[in-house]
């Protein structure tokens, strides 16, 4: 009996451990198929990828990070702001240092500087709206009630993510004209 018993616990382990695998495996299905279905649902609409943004990122963003860093300190600070009366001063002031590392960011980074096209860093900066974007972000940050809401830092990370999407469209106009030179030559 003692056999058979443990044969029976074996099996129903064994039978445990093949539903437990059929699970994951139905999970691991469904994941798929959820981000297939994402992906497609983005294509679609139109939304690129943040990961295809990844490679974009260049050490010297490491300004971004000290300029997103002190755009949550900002955010952070506007909170004591409101609860103190008197320390609202202190946070405008604080509002246009963080959207002066923001612009300085920008400028190290080397924001809509595009080497091949033979632009000025300001005009390209002017054209792409960037400096528009931290212009409106700073005047909302200073009104009173607005400065509650995290806009600072919403405003430095919009402005990382056009620089990154800039980036993407340079590299593939590069690829563009490489491709042209290539087929050029190619008919020599």
């Amino acid at each position: 009996m003692s056999q058979e018993e443990e044969n029976q616990k074996r099996l129903e382990a064994q039978r445990e451990a093949d539903e437990e695998n059929n699970r994951a495996r139905e999970t691991s299905q469904q994941k798929k198929s959820l981000r297939k279905l994402a992906s497609e649902i983005a294509r679609e609409a139109g939304v690129t990828d943040t990961e295809h943004l990844r490679k974009f990122i260049r050490l010297i963003d490491i300004f971004f990070a000290v300029a997103i860093m002190t755009s949550l300190l900002k955010d952070i600070f506007d909170f004591l702001g409101n609860a103190i009366p008197y320390l609202y001063l202190i946070c405008v002031v604080f509002a246009f240092m963080a959207s002066i590392v923001t612009w300085a960011a920008m400028l190290i980074c080397g924001a809509g500087l595009r080497q091949h096209k033979r632009r000025s860093l300001m005009k390209s900066i002017f054209t792409r709206n960037k400096l528009a974007i931290l212009f409106a972000g700073t005047i909302l940050e200073i009104l009173p009630i607005l400065n509650f809401f995290p806009i600072e830092t919403v405003t430095t990370f919009a402005i990382f993510i056009l620089i990154l999407k800039e980036r993407r469209e340079s590299a593939a106009e590069e690829e563009r004209e490489t491709a042209q030179l290539a087929n050029v030559y190619a008919q020599i």
